[in-house]
C-alpha cells in the first residue's frame, strides 16, 4: 500500500453502541507516515456519565480509570493534530467509530478534522468482500496465530493494522489508500452503500428513490438532496457537493 499522506489506524471504546447518545471512553491511534515512521497516541476519556457494568466487564475500563481523564472537549486539540492531515483506517470504523467521533465533535461544535477528500480503509469491508468473520477470526486467519483477549483500544488497533497489512498482501491490493478504497467498494461510492456508480450515472441505493439517478433527483426533489447531505455522513456529503 502506497501512502500519499499519513494513515491513522484507530479504535474507540465507548459507553455503548448508540452513536447519538453514548460517549467515547478510550481512543487509541497509530499514525503511519509515508516515510514508514509511526506515531502512537492513546488516552482514556471521561464520558461525564457512569460506564455501564457490561461495558466495564467487556473492556476492563472502570469509572475510576476515567475519573481524572480529559473530557472529549479537552482532548479535541490533540485529536485535531492527529487527524487533520490523515486518511483513516480501522475495523468497522465506517459503520461505528467514525459516526461516533462525528457525534462527539458535533456536540463540541467542532467539525471532524481531516482532509476534505479523506479516504477510509476498513478491514471489515475487505472481509465482507472476501470473507465474513470477526476481527479475532481475521487475526487467526491472516496471521496464523491466536489473538490476545482484545477489547482494549490499542490492542485492537494493533490487530487491525496487522490484519490490514496481511489482507493487502493476500489479495494483491495496491496503489494509494484512495485507490484501495475504490477497488474494495466498487461499484458503490460510500461505505454505507447508499450511492452506486452505473456507467456515467450515480444511482441512489436506498429509500424511495432506490435505483433512480442522482441527476434525476436533483431535478425533481432538490430538498431530498439537501437532506442526504445533512444526514448521511461526510462521505455522502462530499459526493453530493
Amino acid at each position: 500500500m502506497r501512502l500519499e499522506r499519513p494513515l491513522l489506524f484507530f479504535d474507540l471504546e465507548t459507553t455503548g453502541l448508540d452513536t447519538d447518545r453514548d460517549r467515547v471512553i478510550e481512543f487509541a491511534g497509530i499514525k503511519a507516515f509515508p516515510d514508514k515512521t509511526q506515531e502512537r497516541f492513546e488516552s482514556f476519556i471521561n464520558p461525564e456519565r457512569p460506564i455501564p457494568a457490561e461495558v466495564t466487564q467487556l473492556t476492563g475500563i472502570t469509572n475510576e480509570m476515567v475519573a481524572d481523564a480529559p473530557t472529549f472537549q479537552e482532548l479535541i486539540p490533540a485529536l485535531q493534530k492527529l487527524m487533520k492531515d490523515a486518511d483513516l483506517a480501522g475495523y468497522n470504523v465506517i459503520n461505528f467509530d467514525i459516526p461516533m467521533l462525528e457525534s462527539e465533535f458535533k456536540r463540541c461544535s467542532t467539525p471532524l478534522p481531516g482532509p476534505a477528500n479523506r479516504s477510509v480503509v476498513d478491514p471489515l469491508e475487505i472481509l465482507k468482500k472476501h470473507e465474513v468473520r470477526t476481527l479475532s477470526w481475521a487475526h487467526r486467519f491472516y496471521m496464523d496465530e491466536e489473538p490476545g483477549e482484545g477489547h482494549r483500544s490499542m490492542e485492537d488497533t494493533e490487530t487491525t493494522m496487522n490484519v490490514l497489512r496481511a489482507q493487502i498482501r493476500k489479495y494483491g491490493l495496491s496503489g494509494s489508500v484512495a485507490e484501495i478504497q475504490q477497488e474494495i467498494r466498487y461499484p458503490y461510492l460510500d461505505g454505507g452503500r447508499r450511492l452506486k456508480q452505473e456507467g456515467d450515472q450515480i444511482l441512489i441505493n436506498f429509500g424511495k428513490y432506490r435505483g433512480k439517478a442522482l441527476s434525476y433527483i436533483r431535478q425533481v426533489d432538490p430538498e431530498y438532496i439537501s437532506w442526504m447531505r445533512e444526514n448521511l455522513g461526510m462521505e455522502v456529503a462530499r459526493i453530493l457537493s
